[in-house]
Formats: C-alpha cells, sequence, structure tokens
C-alpha cells in the first residue's frame, strides 16, 4: 500500500529494462543481433516500423499473461510471476515452438504470414515486420522464469490490485522490456559498425537456430523435473516427430499437385498421433524421488552444511532454539535463482558465515505449485520468485527481505545482524 500505483508503473518500467540483462533473455537477444544486423542499412521509417512491431508484440503476450492472471482469479486460484512454468503443457508447447523456430531458421521451410514477407527470410529481400513481432512474443515466453530488480516488488503489488492495476503494470513492464531495442534502433550511428547482408547472414542466421535448440535442452530438463525421464524421453519423441514433419513439409511447400497434400498430410497425421501417444498424463506425472523435501535435503553446500526443506514449523523451531534462519525461495525453472545460488549461496565466504552464525538455511521449492508458498510471497510483497528471507530470534516476525540479485556482502551483512 505504501508503493502506489505510480510507484508501481515506474519500478515495473525499469524491472521490464534490467530483464534484458538477466539470462531467460538471452536467446532472444541472440535473434535481435541477427535483425540488427538484417535491417542495419534499412531507411529510418524502416526501422522504427520493426521497433514498433517487436513493442507490439511484447505488449500482446504481456495483455495475455495479465488476463490468465485475472481468469485465474475469477476462478479462485493465486498467480505469480512464471507460474506457467509449473505446467507441463506450457512447457511441451514452448519447446515445440521453439524446435519449429529453430528448423525455420535452418530454412527447411518457411512460414508465410499475412500482409507479406517470411518468418525465416531473415537476410532476404522482402523480409517484413512480422518477424520482429514474433520475437517480441517470444521475448515475454523466454523471459518469465526470471526475476530482475524492481520487477518483483512491482508485480507483487500488481497482483495483489485491481484488474486495471494489473493491466497497467504489464504494460509497463512490456514498455520496459522494449525500451532498449526501439532506443538502439532508433539511434544514430550504430548502422555504419555493420557489414552490408549477405552469405556470412544466413550462417548467422543457422547459428541461432542453435541458440534456441539450447534453450529447448533447458526447457526438456525443466520437464523432467516435473515428470521424470519418461516424460522427458515422451516429449523428445514428439519434437523429433514434429521436426521431421516440418522437413517433409518444407520438401513440398512450393510443389503443387497431390503430392504435396499426400506428403503433409501423412507428415501432420504422424505428428498428431505421435502427440496423442506422447504427451496425455505429463502434468499429471507424480513427483520423482528427488521431490523439493529430498532435493533441500541433499543439496549441499562446498562447506558441507546442508539444505533443509522448508516449512513455516522448521522456520519456528529453528528460531525458538535461538538459531537465526535464511529461506531461499526457489525454483528449477528460475535461472536467476540458480545464478544466485551458484556464484553466492555455494561460496566459500558464504559458507564460512552460516557456521559463525550458526545459520538454518531452509529451501522453499515453487517448481511446481504450492498454494503455500505462493502465500508467504504474497505476504511479503513478492510476485515469484528468487526471495530470500532472514528471519532473526529476537525479531521473529518481520524477517529481512534480501535483493532479487545477491552479492556476498549482502548476505554477509544480513547474517551479521544474528549477532
Amino acid at each position: 500500500g505504501e508503493l502506489g500505483l505510480l510507484g508501481a508503473l515506474v519500478l515495473a518500467f525499469f524491472g521490464g529494462m534490467i530483464l534484458n540483462l538477466m539470462p531467460c533473455v538471452l536467446p532472444v537477444l541472440s535473434l535481435k543481433i541477427g535483425r540488427l544486423a538484417e535491417i542495419a542499412h534499412e531507411e529510418d521509417e524502416a526501422l522504427a516500423k520493426h521497433g514498433a512491431a517487436y513493442t507490439a508484440g511484447i505488449l500482446v503476450m504481456m495483455w495475455t499473461m495479465a488476463g490468465a492472471v485475472l481468469v485465474m482469479r475469477a476462478l479462485g486460484h493465486e498467480a505469480g510471476w512464471g507460474f506457467q512454468f509449473q505446467s507441463a503443457g506450457f512447457l511441451v508447447g514452448l519447446s515445440a515452438l521453439l524446435v519449429g523456430f529453430a528448423i525455420n531458421l535452418f530454412g527447411a521451410f518457411e512460414v508465410n504470414v499475412p500482409l507479406g514477407g517470411r518468418l525465416g527470410r531473415l537476410g532476404g529481400e522482402g523480409s517484413g515486420v512480422q518477424q520482429s513481432f514474433a520475437e517480441g512474443l517470444l521475448c515475454v515466453l523466454l523471459s518469465t522464469p526470471c526475476s530482475a530488480p524492481f520487477l518483483g516488488t512491482a508485480m507483487g503489488f500488481a497482483l495483489a490490485s485491481s484488474a486495471p492495476t494489473i493491466v497497467l503494470s504489464f504494460t509497463a513492464l512490456g514498455l520496459g522490456l522494449a525500451a532498449p531495442f526501439v532506443a538502439l534502433l532508433l539511434a544514430p550511428g550504430w548502422r555504419g559498425l555493420l557489414p552490408k547482408p549477405g552469405p556470412w547472414l544466413l550462417h548467422l542466421k543457422q547459428f541461432l537456430g542453435f541458440t534456441l535448440l539450447a534453450t529447448s535442452v533447458w526447457l526438456l530438463w525443466l520437464l523432467g523435473q516435473l515428470g521424470g525421464v519418461n516424460g522427458m524421453a515422451r516429449v523428445l519423441s514428439f519434437l523429433v516427430t514434429l521436426a521431421l514433419a516440418l522437413w517433409v513439409y518444407g520438401l513440398v511447400q512450393y510443389t503443387s499437385g497431390a503430392r504435396k497434400h499426400i506428403l503433409s498430410g501423412v507428415a501432420l497425421l504422424v505428428t498428431l498421433a505421435v502427440s496423442a501417444v506422447a504427451l496425455p498424463g505429463l502434468a499429471d506425472a507424480p513427483a520423482r524421488a528427488d521431490s523439493a523435501a529430498a532435493k533441500a535435503a541433499q543439496a549441499t553446500s562446498g562447506a558441507g552444511w546442508s539444505w533443509q526443506p522448508w516449512s513455516e514449523r522448521a522456520v519456528a523451531e529453528a528460531l525458538a532454539s535461538g538459531r537465526p534462519v535464511l529461506v531461499d525461495f526457489t525454483a528449477d525453472w528460475c535461472i536467476t535463482c540458480k545464478v544466485n545460488e551458484h556464484n553466492v549461496l555455494a561460496g566459500e565466504a558464504v559458507a564460512q558465515a552460516v557456521k559463525a552464525h550458526h545459520i538454518v538455511m531452509l529451501k522453499a521449492d515453487w517448481t511446481r505449485r504450492d498454494d503455500t508458498i505462493r502465500a508467504v510471497l504474497k505476504r511479503h510483497g513478492k510476485a515469484g520468485v528468487p526471495m530470500y528471507l532472514v528471519y532473526l530470534p529476537n525479531s521473529p516476525d518481520k524477517p529481512l527481505v534480501l535483493p532479487e540479485l545477491l552479492t556476498e556482502r549482502i548476505v554477509i551483512d544480513a547474517f551479521a545482524g544474528a549477532k
């Protein structure tokens, strides 16, 4: 309530700008590098159109997400930032989109889009603004598993507010996400640094296809966390079939006659048959043996202490015994979480501080939907993970909320309050 609507919108805009620096957006940024190289020598008016299309793609997907949040709220469910990555269906759909986009960039087929132009004609004549629009959509889809400074606070405020505030906050976030690329497009002087399009651009296009496949590997790993190795293998069989079907379609795309319709139809039917066998039940797959509690208990720092599974009771018992507590609210799909865990929380300096201050380290895993964890995030004004709480025995009801991006100094200074 102290933040206010204007403050939340400002934080959302700057959070969106900073989100461009998060690891989740790197695959899309690689595509934008290719796009910059392609359109560098176009007229200013054409560059402005590309910027507008990219922004429109981002805003359309942001408004779609805002609508999904409102629908979930109407159905009595709470939603947080990145909630869709808790759905196996979303992960499968996004993996299929990335694989299809990669096969397109390899030149196996082309996507004819309305108003002329083809999605895959990177470096070709007549390439329109449709690809910029599609990249805006993809940018939002891939950026949501990451959080950034300001973003968690702004979206936490928004998701606890009215429907207009949610829509305005997602709009401000989308404008912030689009702003750096649009500013670069409109800035003078940079175009002279790039060579004119040529064969090198086609090779770059194919290389960028591999970056999308690498992102698909990460999504498959997330599916493995939800559905186990068998679920991952089932999705892989579907993706390979989809890639093969798109290749077959590309072989006959610009032919005519019965052969085109027969081969395209067979490819479609085979893809549908494999998906009907492989995909049902993924969302209902049982938790793996290394569930949230087991993973937390098995995760050990280099200095020998272990994470323990989080619960409200575990926090209360530790504080009652006079020991401070750090709770890491995390998820397997949260890349910012993984960076913090690897670079900061697993570091030797933090490990020494944990021992020196007798800190109890608890891990709250939000990889799967957990309304209890969502309620705690909401209580502290956060829309998603990461969130880090430091509880001290002398103020158990007022935990210290650490920033989304950690440093060893931030964590150690927070522990120093335990003396």
